[in-house]
């Protein structure tokens, strides 16, 4: 059963059932709960606050604990993507407490902060397969053993000199990826052709270089603003949600901004290879990019370079929301297991695992 409709079906059972409550004092000196207004019902925009999420289902008395409803974790498994509006109009237990609210009762809010999500990046599995021109280690097989680990989506690289991605495994990916499908390419126009192509649920483009090992540096989106102007429109019309990894530098990120991209991925390299004298440095560069960013309107998202031993130093990043890992734990599931590999990392995002 939807665990919405479980905890939608418990609160307003309880809600139904509850007698008058006073006003708290705070009530009393017409104050406000939460950052939310006491006249009135809270509006879906009024239940939204920064990178919190306020919904009215949440809304019991004060003298009633949501632990005493048996639903904290329906609470927890509350899908962070859920509308606040389309809650407070559709569903009877939300007008239920909208009455309660003009009436104005003593309400507590359980505010949940979004889940931070992980990308895995499945490249270095095609890196194997491709040491031997084999057909062993699958990465289509691998990416559906990471997402019975736990991981939100997944992440592949169709490079210009095929390095590792295939087309045929990107076609692959396409028709066995259950979660999202984020695809990392470079402004070359084959590859733009490619990705339009693709049907990849997002698309992030990254810088090149022939003579690289792994990608070095973030996008330079002030150099490429003529091929990104002709490209990212084109991934729009496809319904296509774009992503510039660049680094969290602003003249990069109002760029980006101007380009009317939905998110950029900021560069964790310099922070990942960065000495320990050096490390507070790059990670305030990154909070200040991530502010910056959101500060523009774009979303935030961050990876490379990350791993199990450094990646607990992002964790407090600003309006960050996806992480893309890849090496990491492609090496760590050698010894223990693709699942495994997976989950540990998500211990490590902070993440409940079962």
């Amino acid at each position: 059963m939807d665990p919405g409709a479980v905890l939608r079906g418990r609160i307003e059972d309880r809600v139904e059932q509850e007698h008058e409550a006073p006003h708290d004092q705070q009530e009393a000196q017409g104050g406000s709960l939460g950052g939310v207004p006491r006249t009135g019902f809270p509006s879906g925009d009024d239940l939204r606050r920064g990178s919190l999420f306020l919904a009215p289902l949440f809304l019991a008395a004060s003298h009633a604990p949501l632990s005493s409803l048996g639903v904290d974790h329906e609470v927890r498994r509350i899908h962070q993507g859920f509308d606040a509006g389309h809650v407070t109009r559709r569903a009877h237990s939300a007008r239920i407490l909208a009455e309660r609210w003009k009436r104005r009762k003593s309400f507590r809010i359980l505010a949940l902060a979004p889940v931070l999500k992980l990308h895995v990046n499945i490249d270095h599995v095609a890196t194997l397969r491709q040491a031997r021109r084999g057909i062993e280690p699958d990465p289509v097989a691998w990416a559906r053993a990471v997402e019975g680990g736990g991981a939100d989506g997944i992440t592949c690289h169709l490079r210009k000199d095929r390095r590792h991605i295939q087309d045929t495994d990107l076609v692959a990916l396409r028709k066995a990826v259950t979660t999202l499908l984020n695809l990392e390419v470079s402004l070359d126009e084959e590859m733009v052709g490619l990705a339009l192509a693709s049907g990849a649920d997002e698309i992030c483009i990254v810088p090149e270089n022939r003579q690289e090992i792994t990608t070095e540096g973030g996008l330079d989106a002030i150099a490429e603003r003529g091929r990104l102007a002709e490209a990212v429109p084109r991934f729009r019309e496809r319904g296509m949600p774009v992503s510039l990894f660049v680094d969290p530098e602003p003249d990069q990120l109002e760029v980006a901004r101007a380009l009317n991209v939905e998110f950029v991925e900021l560069h964790t390299g310099s922070y990942a290879n960065a000495s320990e004298g050096a490390l507070e440095e790059e990670l305030e560069r990154l909070r200040g990019g991530a502010r910056c960013a959101h500060e523009l309107g774009l979303r935030v998202n961050a990876g490379h370079g990350l791993s199990y031993d450094n990646v607990q130093g992002v964790l407090d990043l600003p309006h960050l929301e996806e992480l893309n890992i890849g090496h990491s734990i492609v090496s760590r599931a050698v010894f223990c297991g693709v699942e495994t590999a997976v989950r540990d990392m998500l211990r490590r995002m902070g993440r409940t695992v079962a």
